[in-house]
């Protein structure tokens, strides 16, 4: 793990969302065949599992909470826990995922990760591609 903060926030996680963070393990063991010292890597597992559920096009009462639990971490982190939140997580979150399928995780994404998102992307994840 790459500093204290980092591993912090990956504890805290799998801590809070035992269930997401074991299908998120499992996923990086399908791709990297161990789990690494790279916290961002398995903060993209987690975010392809999540979006996984939305491809499913079933809603996701844990996605609202660990939307919040970012959210909190994201406020209160140093740069190292912004910045992997932002790099690992948020900018793959809705990748490949259908507009009808991401529309209730987009609304349930706070503010903060919207404006973040939409100034990477350049679009919310609704609204469709420019032709």
């Amino acid at each position: 793990m790459s500093n204290a903060s980092l591993l912090i926030l990956y504890q805290a996680f799998k801590s809070n969302f035992s269930d997401s963070a074991q299908r998120a393990d499992q996923r990086h063991l399908r791709m990297w065949e161990n789990i690494d010292d790279s916290v961002y890597c398995w903060f993209e597992s987690l975010t392809e599992e999540m979006n996984a559920d939305m491809r499913g096009g079933q809603q996701h009462q844990t996605h609202a909470a660990i939307f919040d639990f970012f959210r909190q971490q994201f406020m209160l982190g140093d740069e190292s826990v912004k910045n992997c939140i932002e790099v690992a997580w948020l900018e793959h979150l809705f990748w490949q995922v259908p507009a009808k399928f991401a529309v209730s995780d987009w609304h349930a994404l706070p503010s903060v990760f919207k404006q973040l998102y939409i100034g990477f992307h350049q679009r919310s994840p609704i609204e469709l591609p420019p032709s």
